[in-house]
């Protein structure tokens, strides 16, 4: 597999090796932020580098309802309520298909591994002017059991 390059508003993404059929090694090179984000297929990733400012958001703190992520999107409190984690290198995260997620980064690369189709859906953008796909997130956040 050739490797492929990405530019993206919060660094670059470069795909690395295809692992099976199914399945790439991808290096996210994160230099700002990434949207808060679903997958309806699980990532992996390995943190091996880390800048002194970088968080990643993964999951919610407590059980919400779609009303409440709405509620708190258009608010623009949404991190109020998802776990916040410092990486380290060597730091390992599972991201279940339909988990919400984001990153914070400052010199900040993963490793991932995840579905050779990845298909992603915005949930909220931090206030950016980038197309959202909030209700295929929400779809994807109820049918993998994250909502209460």
């Amino acid at each position: 597999m050739q490797s492929d390059l990405t530019k993206t508003i919060w660094g670059t993404k470069e795909t690395l090796h295809q692992i099976n059929e199914d399945q790439v090694l991808s290096r996210l090179c994160v230099n700002g932020t990434t949207s808060l984000q679903v997958h309806p297929s699980d990532e992996y990733w390995i943190v091996t580098k880390t800048g002194e400012h970088s968080k990643i958001y993964i999951g919610f703190t407590q059980l919400i309802t779609q009303e409440e992520i709405n509620e708190l999107i258009d608010t623009g409190k949404i991190t109020d309520v998802l776990q916040e984690v410092e990486p380290r290198a060597g730091s390992c995260f599972h991201i279940p298909a339909g988990m919400a997620h984001g990153i914070v980064g400052d010199d900040l690369e993963i490793l991932e591994i995840h579905s050779k189709e990845h298909t992603t859906y915005r949930l909220w953008d931090w206030g950016r002017e980038r197309d959202l796909q909030a209700e295929y997130a929400l779809d994807c956040i109820k049918n993998h059991g994250n909502e209460c």
